[in-house]
């Protein structure tokens, strides 16, 4: 038996804008977000949307997302998002307990 999963998701560019002077967090441009989040809503992604949506977020180019450089992408989703709450989700899938991840982690 198949499941199909339907996600109902409005971005709008000037929302998008609120919501990051709203937290008072460092962002990515819109263009960027859409980029990075397009995989994850769609549930499929061709063969370089991971890599360019992890190079995105890697903003100091360390080969890793830590804990600061996700905080530019994942609170325009849910505002209410810690970073605790961040390391909680890092513990469940760093290897290596550096609090950070890297691309192989993802793929």
């Amino acid at each position: 038996m198949y499941h199909t999963r339907v996600f109902r998701v409005s971005v709008i560019r000037e929302k998008y804008g609120e919501l990051v002077q709203m937290a008072k967090m460092q962002s990515l441009a819109f263009s960027n977000f859409l980029l990075v989040l397009r995989p994850f809503i769609i549930g499929t992604y061709l063969s370089d949307e991971i890599g360019q949506g992890f190079e995105l977020l890697d903003t100091d180019k360390s080969d890793t997302i830590d804990v600061e450089e996700l905080t530019a992408f994942l609170p325009v989703i849910n505002p209410y998002l810690t970073a605790v709450m961040l390391l909680r989700y890092f513990s469940h899938i760093d290897e290596n307990f550096d609090y950070k991840l890297n691309l192989n982690v993802l793929l």
